[in-house]
Order: C-alpha cells, then sequence, then structure tokens
C-alpha cells in the first residue's frame, strides 16, 4: 500500500495499523465521503477526491469559522440515472401504475367505469426543480423530452451564459413560496449546505394545497424533516411523495412514511449502478485530477468549501 495516496473502499479491509499510517501519511485519499471519519487525525492530507457529489459528511467535521487545510473534489456521473429515475416515477404515477399492479395481485380485472385513475400528459404538467446543478439539468432535460413545463430554482439569479434552453423558467430561492403553488411536481436535488438544511420544513409546503404537487427528493435527506412530508400528506398540502433520500437513513421500521398513502421510499439509490463503465467513469475523473496534482495544475470539481459544494 502507498501511504501517500490511498484508496479507501472500507475501513474494515484495512488493517488497524495500516489505516493509522493512512492517516499519519496519506497526502491524497481517493474514497467515498462517508467512509472519512475522524478527519482531524489524518495529519498530511492535502487532496480528498470524494467518489459522489455529496460531500457534506467531510464539511460536516470542521466548524463554520474553520476552513480545511485541504483540496476537496468530487465527481457526479450519475446524472443521467438520477434523471431516468425521477422521469420513471412521474410516468408510473401518472398511468396509474401503481395502482393498475395492485389490482393485478387482487386479480382484479377493472372496467373503464371501475378505473379510479386519472391519467394525465405529461406534456401538460409542470415541475419545478430546486437545484440546476448537474443532477438538476439532467431531470430538465428528460422532462423536457415529455413537453413538461420547467421550472428551475437557484441559489442566487443565474446568468443568461449558465441557463440551460431546458429550463423555461428561472426563479430563485426567494421566490420559492411562489413558484411552487404552480407545479404539478417539485423535485430536490439540492446538496446539504447550511442554506439548503430544513429548506422545505414547517408549513413552507402549506401554500401548494390548491394544486397539491408531487414531491420527490433525490438530492439530501435534511432538506424536509419527516415531521413535515408527514404533516403535508395527511393535510393533502401535497398529493404525494417519492423519496429517494431522507432525513433518518435507512428509515426505521417505525417510520410513520412506510405506510403513508401516495408515499413511496427508495433506499438512496436514484444514481446507483453496477455497470462497470458507471465505475471507470470515477477512475478516469481521478487520474485526470492525478495528473493534474502532479503537475500543479488546477483540479477540476473542486467543492468551494464555504458553499459546500
Amino acid at each position: 500500500m502507498s501511504y501517500r495516496l490511498s484508496l479507501i473502499e472500507s475501513h474494515k479491509e484495512i488493517a488497524e495499523k495500516d489505516l493509522v499510517l493512512v492517516k499519519q501519511n496519506a497526502e491524497i485519499l481517493f474514497c467515498d465521503a462517508i467512509l472519512l471519519k475522524n478527519l482531524h487525525e489524518y495529519k498530511k492530507v492535502k487532496w480528498i477526491q470524494s467518489k459522489g457529489a455529496g460531500v457534506d459528511s467531510i464539511l460536516k467535521q470542521f466548524k463554520t469559522s474553520e476552513k480545511p487545510s485541504f483540496i476537496l473534489t468530487r465527481v457526479n456521473v450519475n446524472g443521467s440515472l438520477v434523471g431516468e429515475y425521477v422521469i420513471s416515477y412521474i410516468i408510473a404515477l401518472e398511468h396509474g401504475m401503481f395502482k393498475l399492479h395492485d389490482f393485478q395481485h387482487c386479480m382484479f380485472w377493472a372496467s373503464e367505469s371501475s378505473l379510479t385513475i386519472n391519467t394525465r400528459m405529461l406534456s401538460d404538467l409542470s415541475i419545478c426543480i430546486l437545484g440546476l446543478g448537474i443532477l438538476g439539468k439532467e431531470i430538465a432535460k428528460r422532462c423536457k423530452i415529455f413537453g413538461m413545463k420547467i421550472h428551475g430554482v437557484t441559489r442566487t439569479k443565474c446568468e443568461q451564459d449558465n441557463r440551460s434552453e431546458c429550463v423555461d423558467q428561472y426563479s430563485t430561492i426567494d421566490e420559492l413560496s411562489t413558484v411552487i403553488t404552480t407545479c404539478d411536481y417539485i423535485c430536490c436535488c439540492l446538496p446539504s449546505t447550511p442554506e439548503t438544511r430544513g429548506l422545505l420544513s414547517g408549513d413552507v409546503l402549506k401554500v401548494c394545497s390548491d394544486k397539491k404537487p408531487i414531491l420527490i427528493n433525490c438530492g439530501r435527506g435534511d432538506l424536509i424533516n419527516e415531521a413535515t412530508v408527514v404533516k403535508a400528506i395527511q393535510e393533502k398540502w401535497l398529493g404525494g411523495a417519492v423519496l429517494d433520500v431522507i432525513e433518518r437513513e435507512p428509515l426505521p421500521s417505525d417510520s410513520l412514511l412506510w405506510d403513508l398513502p401516495n408515499v413511496y421510499v427508495t433506499p438512496h439509490v436514484s444514481g446507483y449502478s453496477r455497470d462497470d463503465s458507471n465505475v471507470q467513469d470515477y477512475v478516469n475523473i481521478f487520474v485526470d485530477n492525478y495528473k493534474r496534482y502532479c503537475d500543479d495544475k488546477p483540479l477540476t470539481n473542486v467543492v468551494n468549501l464555504e458553499l459546500g459544494y
């Protein structure tokens, strides 16, 4: 093992003596961010390459006023998968696939008069996408293929040069309470930062009670707490929810979310794939950055430590 450059897949796979040496000598770490515990023990680290897009588990280890001394880079090669996850649920919900599947298990052949499915054309629907980074743009691209109207919400005003042709209307988070009242779906793909944590918690979604949109969260679970999701469904502020990320993961068996009507829970898999090409993408990005690091050139996908992404 090279202690200057360390690939950490699992602490269980590293002998304790080797892990101690890694913490004392590693200059470069290539790993899943969630595996990095007690980062202060890594004495010489200068660059951390995360295998994923979310790096909040690293940044939370530092006080707000404390600036880490290392460079942090991330990768996001799962945008297409997440986009397909979102559009697949929208199609399934609009065509009543879950209800039809229940009919099959009951061996019930529903006549047109007994169907309670209100099928809507996707081209008649609109979606509000919170966060227009790589994930948000990929989701917008797929929704636009089906003719949906796309409302994009960003932290600050998006300059014309950075706008996507797939997004029909841009707004800032300050305008969120107005935008979400007009949409059939609210899709969240924001990172976890001090600004986004709890953004939709409390009574924020009460303004949606007329339109009753479906909430899809494939960003970070701390955007909205469980109690808020439960209340929003029970009070009919939302018409349903698709939750790939949740405040508590794994979701405890006693959570009300498991049995709420029109709520669909998946175990943080919207961007998951066993495809070898997906793994190769991680490797290619790291190798390119490693060459840049050795040549003392700027790295790609550098995280702004103040913004958290």
